[in-house]
């Protein structure tokens, strides 16, 4: 099997695992993102002043783990209004006075149908606060079907790495395959096994370094254009070192690591063995 052949076998594998593997960790983060940008919107009687406001702030944010807050007093709340409906009339708010709102982003651990139903119950209680509302449906639809979704393009992404890794064992296994009886021939005049497989790991090395080459710039192709289309932005990937480091790390533990162990182990088997036996693989 042709050195070419091999790199670009192991290529066109690692790009499949690496787009496997960006997919599945992007769509954790959506997740994330998704339950971060729920808002919690709290109404309060518009009797209250601004230091009863930023008291229950301060309660609201070491009870729960909160983001960012947002709070909209009833003048500004007024000027907002004005501002979308010009021919309200100012008059008619002094006898239904506009209450204080306030907007808290959680972090996406705690945004879960029972931790925010707690929430609001704890909110409620308070005579001061006249409704809590959030949006019901997408804290459900997140916390069961989209976490379905994601089991099943993590165990997807699963099954595409265990196949690939698979493949490049039984992969290098058959190119060492047709070199086994020049490896027997070099143990029969004396060589020593480490100058037996030393330009064997050389070149899995070579091979895997060149692979892993090709398949980064084919995963930054593929970046690229979705950036361009307006799918997934760059900045999506670039920005999280941890989904780089993680899939960086897998793509290089299959290009070098593991052709190296199996290169290591199959020329070993091969150094160990008669030369009768040889004939019957």
């Amino acid at each position: 099997m042709g050195w070419l052949t091999t790199v670009l076998t192991l290529a066109f594998l690692l790009y499949l695992s690496g787009v496997g593997l960006m997919g599945s960790l992007s769509a954790y983060r959506l997740g994330i993102l998704l339950r971060e940008q729920i808002p919690v919107l709290i109404f309060l009687e518009p009797e209250m002043d601004s230091t009863q406001v930023a008291q229950r702030i301060a309660q609201w944010w070491t009870s729960i783990r909160v983001r960012h807050v947002e709070w909209i007093p009833p003048r500004e709340g007024l000027h907002q209004l004005q501002a979308e409906s010009p021919d309200i009339d100012p008059f008619l708010v002094d006898y239904n006075p506009l209450p204080h709102v306030v907007v808290l982003y959680l972090e996406a651990g705690v945004v879960h149908p029972d931790t925010l139903r707690a929430f609001r119950q704890m909110l409620e209680s308070d005579p001061a606060i006249i409704d809590v509302t959030y949006e019901e449906w997408m804290v459900r639809w997140l916390s069961t079907r989209f976490q379905v979704l994601l089991m099943l393009i993590g165990g997807a992404v699963l099954l595409l790495l265990v196949a690939t890794l698979l493949t490049i064992r039984n992969f290098v296994r058959l190119t060492l395959e047709e070199q086994r009886f020049l490896i027997k021939n070099m143990q029969a005049v004396g060589a020593s096994w480490w100058w037996i497989l030393r330009p064997y790991v050389w070149m899995a090395i070579r091979q895997g370094i060149v692979a892993l080459i090709l398949a980064g710039l084919g995963l930054a192709g593929t970046a690229y254009l979705l950036d361009q289309i307006q799918l997934v932005p760059v900045h999506f990937w670039v920005g999280r070192p941890i989904m780089l480091g993680l899939t960086s790390a897998i793509l290089v533990l299959l290009a070098l690591i593991l052709p190296v162990m199996t290169t290591l182990l199959t020329t070993l088997r091969y150094l160990r063995v008669r030369t009768e036996e040889l004939y019957e693989r």
